[in-house]
């Protein structure tokens, strides 16, 4: 952990005039960043991949834009919205302001597009790295590849295209998959080095504003490995499985305990926990889609919260938190989580179909290429029963 001594803004909350930057903001202009969309994508290509090369390692890196906000400057009529006055100093932010609600979007169209030329880099035959490459992509390696046997893949029941390396980005964590070959890796261990060399500030040693170097996050993320932890989830590429961070599982774990102690104390809810905790299990619920039904309560008493009287969990409330301190048990990293084939859209291995009217029910069954039909037909006394 590093302390940093920052001066920041609060964009959010009114000032003396009333108002504030996110207040300000029109929220319908605002490009969206959807966290969920950019994990299912590097899942989806990675099962792909490992169902056409059952064998084959397939490797993950991902690089953190360390201060990315700070890279990316903004017009003087916008910098001076986030003016702070101290007596006679006036500090004017000149970069994108952290906890902005546009920022995200905005640095995100400059993220995907370094992540969109680096995969068309990558695609470029008449590229040669020896020509055209960066000194900081020496310190990206492999990883140790596992001793496990690889898992095995379900077929998918929707089209992906698979490709043997692809880029994807959230905001500014830019993930990178690739089929392993050396060859591949050679080539890719250059690319998002290379852009960055080109893109980021400092460009040369005579400049007179002084940034941080990328490297440092670069060398410590950068490496290519089986298991890594992206977007806040640790997946590992060879046995197809997704877990939660062991500390993020045991902080989510505590806050949940302490919201089930407070129905066995009788004592009001903890609005502002409550609401950090469904944040939390929202992004669960993207692996767990069965989960969003054990929301809903919980839901519906942070609304509650507001009235009088309506401060408590009730009976079912609580069932559902002692649900969810059991699923973090099991999804937490160390223990059984899930394998790939259980959430994403895999072709079934057993489809059922059945119906039934007045007179009596039906229906059939699909095992691999069989197939197979039943039928119950009510006694003559119960058909047309209402």
């Amino acid at each position: 952990m590093v302390r940093k001594d920052r001066l920041t803004h609060d964009c959010s909350r009114p000032q003396a005039s009333g108002s504030s930057v996110n207040i300000n903001t029109d929220k319908d202009k605002i490009e969206e960043c959807r966290f969920g969309m950019a994990l299912l994508r590097v899942i989806y290509q990675i099962h792909i991949l490992r169902f056409l090369n059952p064998n084959t390692p397939i490797l993950i890196s991902k690089v953190d834009l360390d201060s990315a906000y700070r890279r990316l400057h903004v017009r003087l009529m916008h910098a001076l919205l986030c003016t702070l006055i101290i007596e006679s100093i006036c500090y004017i932010l000149f970069r994108l302001p952290f906890g902005c609600a546009g920022a995200p979007g905005l640095f995100s169209l400059f993220s995907e597009f370094v992540a969109d030329i680096a995969q068309a880099l990558f695609e470029d035959e008449t590229w040669n790295l020896e020509e055209l490459f960066s000194e900081m992509a020496k310190e990206i390696k492999l990883g140790e590849f596992g001793k496990a046997p690889f898992a095995i893949a379900r077929e998918l029941s929707i089209i992906i295209k698979a490709k043997a390396v692809s880029i994807d980005v959230y905001i500014d964590d830019l993930i990178t998959v690739l089929l392993y070959s050396e060859s591949r890796f050679q080539r890719i261990r250059n690319i998002i080095p290379l852009i960055l060399d080109c893109l980021i500030r400092p460009l040369t040693n005579m400049e007179q504003v002084k940034r941080s170097s990328i490297q440092a996050k670069l060398i410590a993320e950068g490496w290519f490995e089986e298991a890594k932890t992206v977007l806040g989830w640790l997946i590992n590429t060879r046995s197809l499985q997704i877990f939660f961070p062991k500390m993020k599982s045991l902080q989510l774990k505590l806050e949940l305990q302490d919201l089930y102690k407070s129905f066995e104390d009788q004592n009001p809810v903890n609005r502002k926990l409550l609401e950090s905790v469904i944040r939390k299990l929202v992004n669960i619920c993207f692996l767990i889609p069965e989960g969003r039904f054990f929301i809903n309560k919980l839901h519906f008493r942070l609304k509650r919260c507001h009235w009088q009287g309506c401060k408590n969990f009730d009976l079912m409330e609580s069932e559902d938190l002692l649900f969810w301190i059991k699923i973090v048990d099991v999804i937490k990293e160390g223990s059984i989580s899930r394998s790939f084939n259980s959430f994403l859209n895999t072709l079934a291995n057993i489809l059922t179909f059945s119906d039934a009217c007045e007179r009596g029910l039906g229906g059939f069954f699909i095992i691999g290429s069989k197939a197979f039909a039943r039928r119950f037909e009510l006694p003559d006394d119960l058909q047309d029963a209402v």
